[in-house]
């Protein structure tokens, strides 16, 4: 092993002994922390959060960041497409590291339909997402990532 060639940025040299010298690995990368939050990006308030299609006549509607649902207890209601809800109305802001999955939920009685899910990364984002996994029910969701 010619040790002159090994750079220091990707290992560190370990003397284990005896004239051995072994490889230990990288230190492990400091996750980012980041703030995602439903909020107004393009300027127009009350329409942070549309209806582009219904999944029924009425969807209640939450946002599921991370596990966490938004709002908090209850649902936003839509009763018809082009409807638009504030982001007020979700109060959706979860800090995370890494990456975290976002998901929009139609709550229901007998079971719950999930209009969309996407994988957001801890990088900066300020974004219109779609949500639209289904043949019927499509959402979209305008949405911050800030690193923290």
């Amino acid at each position: 092993m010619n040790i002159s060639k090994l750079t220091a940025t990707a290992f560190s040299l370990v003397f284990a002994g005896a004239g051995v010298v072994a490889m230990a690995a990288p230190p492990a990368q400091a996750a980012n922390n980041c703030l995602l939050t439903v909020e107004n990006i393009d300027g127009v308030a009350g329409d942070e959060v549309v209806a582009q299609d219904l999944n029924e006549k009425q969807d209640d509607i939450i946002i599921k960041i991370g596990g966490q649902r938004f709002p908090g207890s209850g649902e936003v209601e839509f009763s018809r497409v082009g409807q638009g809800h504030s982001a007020a109305a979700f109060d959706a802001a979860l800090a995370f590291n890494g990456s975290t999955r976002m998901k929009v939920v139609e709550v229901d009685p007998a079971f719950n339909d999930v209009m969309g899910a996407t994988d957001i990364a801890c990088a900066p984002l300020s974004s219109t997402l779609v949500f639209n996994d289904r043949g019927a029910g499509a959402y979209t969701v305008e949405v911050s990532v800030e690193v923290l």
